[in-house]
């Protein structure tokens, strides 16, 4: 039997084809079935921002052939969201990587992520800045009273562990 590579989906009975190739502009579907899927597999490049691919069998259910490992602040199925955790008034001193002026902490990240040598940043919402830290939370110690100095500040990390 050949592998499925897409499918039409007849919603009003769940019934399903079945179909042998990928080449959607060779599939004739029945005008009663209303859905064509084409398996998604790690030829295809699916995972993002340096994310590892790893093909997996799909069902009628689910086209996508791949599951991808993402890297730490990475999560989704195709590693695109950004994921990153923050430690109220703390900040780390001394360890700058790089600086910009943003209108969020998700902003602030993202410039994290696409600096090179940025581990860390941290992000004072009054003055709207991103200052990036070469160094992470684990490896130097927070100062835990930078409020005093840049009232908002937050200290931002890339968190490794995604929610299932």
């Amino acid at each position: 039997m050949e592998e499925c590579l897409a499918y039409n989906y007849k919603q009003e009975n769940g019934t399903c084809q079945l179909m042998p190739t990928a080449d959607l502009s060779k599939a004739e579907p029945d005008e009663e079935f209303q859905i064509i899927r084409k398996k998604i597999t790690c030829i295809d490049q699916p995972c993002m921002h340096g994310g590892t691919c790893h093909d997996e069998p799909t069902s009628v259910n689910d086209f996508r052939g791949y599951k991808c490992t993402c890297p730490c602040g990475r999560c989704g199925p195709n590693c695109n969201k950004l994921h990153f955790g923050q430690v109220e008034n703390a900040c780390i001193y001394l360890f700058n990587a790089g600086y910009q002026k943003v209108k969020s902490q998700q902003e602030c990240m993202s410039f994290c992520w696409d600096t090179q040598g940025c581990r860390s940043a941290d992000y004072i919402n009054s003055q709207g800045a991103c200052w990036l830290n070469s160094v992470t939370g684990d490896e130097e110690p927070l100062t835990m009273d930078c409020d005093k100095w840049y009232p908002g500040v937050a200290y931002l990390f890339f968190n490794c562990t995604c929610d299932a």
